[in-house]
């Protein structure tokens, strides 16, 4: 039976007088057509009983419902108030209206909606399951998960089998990082066993598993979430499944769901940050800091500040560095990437010396490969060739795969051989450049022979 559908065994209780047959009946249709979903129809009908009976509590909580099936939350709203006038303390009629105020984002009407459907349930347990879940929803909207998971472990105490405590409950403790996944795990799983799962519970188990790194698991729950399910819900499965295909390595793939999540909700922080993800691992780097831009506009967020800075330092945007980096150090002080990127600002402006004590400074918290790299670039510019080969050889120990750090470690060792290379020299002007460097080595002299070889073979053409 429907939770609202139990107040037609409380309609003399409601009115205070014995109804006529004829409004009976018709009441009883219309709870009839409202829990076979046929909306509009049950809309009409009740809209004719309220008309007839404006003073009838459980006709107008029955039109409240459909209002909110509907969406139409303020003449939900007003539907229950109507009801708690002539029936000041009804449970129903104060959960109905404590779920239309929280959809009018009117939390603190919510909690005292719910906090007195809680006192005036009886004992009632799927008035008082109703009730804490209810609560826990105002306490999740804003923010407080330890008191939403205690609030909704009460619901689920009073109604084991009721779909909705269970789904917000696992959702609330899967949206808690500092705790474990099992709990979270234990009500969700069981339930997306059901018919009809929650759209709720489904997303929660996306999210669970892509913390677990199990992308293909992530993206069968995210596609079970049915078309008609809210815009809300269905931008979420879309910028799971984009994060899932992020986790497959399928940049191009991610950046299309992650763009079909944006279309909804295009004020997403958390979809523009992985957005740009996706599109820098298409080597797309101007594109997804333009993206990280956009994600901390709507959002300051330290972590994708601290992203986007890594990147523009990755691909040598100093300027757009030192931006962000004013974004980081007003929140992380010691953060090494921001205090590099001011180093570099300073080491531009042929102050190298302010430069060095900055990336010093750096260091001083550990440092970062992007640290590394630039003390041995400043040190072989400064022609201090064994300090900067000391540093890049550390940056490619770190990161052995660093193409950059494998690059600078060779142009220091190149240096402080005397070989002066571009980095668009031809395969004649390296062989040439070993010969020389073999001749005036007494330690690659036996390497001499070989080197000549080379620059010989080069010579003739067709060899």
């Amino acid at each position: 039976m429907s939770f609202w559908s139990r107040i037609e065994r409380r309609i003399e209780e409601i009115t205070g007088d014995l109804l006529p047959d004829e409004f009976t009946e018709r009441l009883r249709v219309a709870r009839k057509t409202l829990q076979s979903g046929d909306l509009p129809e049950a809309e009409a009908l009740l809209l004719s009983l309220t008309q007839d009976r404006p003073d009838h509590a459980g006709a107008q909580v029955l039109l409240g419902t459909a209002f909110l099936k509907l969406g139409k939350n303020d003449e939900a709203f007003s539907a229950f108030e109507l009801a708690l006038e002539y029936s000041r303390d009804m449970p129903e009629a104060l959960l109905g209206r404590g779920w239309a105020a929280l959809a009018l984002e009117m939390n603190t009407i919510a909690g005292d909606d719910f906090r007195a459907a809680r006192e005036a349930a009886g004992g009632d347990r799927e008035l008082l399951a109703e009730a804490y879940t209810g609560l826990g929803t105002v306490f999740r909207l804003e923010g407080d998960l330890d008191k939403a998971i205690r609030e909704l472990r009460k619901a689920v105490a009073e109604s084991k089998n009721d779909s909705g405590a269970i789904a917000a409950l696992g959702e609330a403790l899967s949206a808690d990082e500092k705790r474990s996944n099992h709990e979270a795990k234990r009500h969700l799983v069981r339930l997306a066993e059901r018919e009809g799962c929650p759209a709720v519970a489904l997303l929660a188990l996306g999210r669970i598993a892509l913390r677990d790194d199990d992308a293909e698991s992530a993206i069968s729950y995210f596609e079970r979430i049915p078309s008609d399910a809210d815009d809300h819900l269905q931008a979420e499965a879309l910028l799971g499944t984009g994060c899932a295909q992020l986790l497959l390595g399928e940049g191009e793939a991610a950046e299309s769901f992650l763009r079909l999540a944006i279309a909804r909700e295009p004020r997403n922080p958390t979809a523009l940050a992985r957005l740009a993800e996706a599109i820098g691992a298409q080597d797309r780097n101007t594109e997804a800091l333009e993206a990280y831009q956009r994600s901390l506009d709507v959002q300051p967020d330290l972590g994708v500040a601290k992203q986007a800075l890594a990147l523009a330092l990755r691909v040598g945007d100093v300027d757009r560095g030192v931006l962000l980096a004013n974004q980081v150090l007003a929140l992380d002080a010691t953060d090494a990437d921001a205090l590099t990127a001011r180093g570099l600002q300073l080491a531009s402006q042929k102050n190298s010396e302010a430069a060095r004590a900055t990336y010093e400074l750096a260091m001083e918290g550990g440092g970062s490969q992007e640290t590394l790299l630039a003390l041995a670039t400043l040190e072989l510019q400064a022609g201090n060739g064994d300090q900067a080969i000391a540093w890049a050889r550390r940056a490619l120990q770190q990161k052995p795969d660093d193409k950059r750090a494998r690059a600078l470690l060779g142009a220091c060792g190149a240096a402080s051989l005397g070989v002066h290379l571009q980095a668009d020299s031809e395969w004649y002007d390296v062989a040439a450049a070993t010969r020389r460097l073999c001749a005036t080595h007494h330690d690659l002299a036996a390497l001499l022979p070989d080197a000549s070889v080379a620059v010989s073979e080069y010579d003739q053409p067709l060899l």
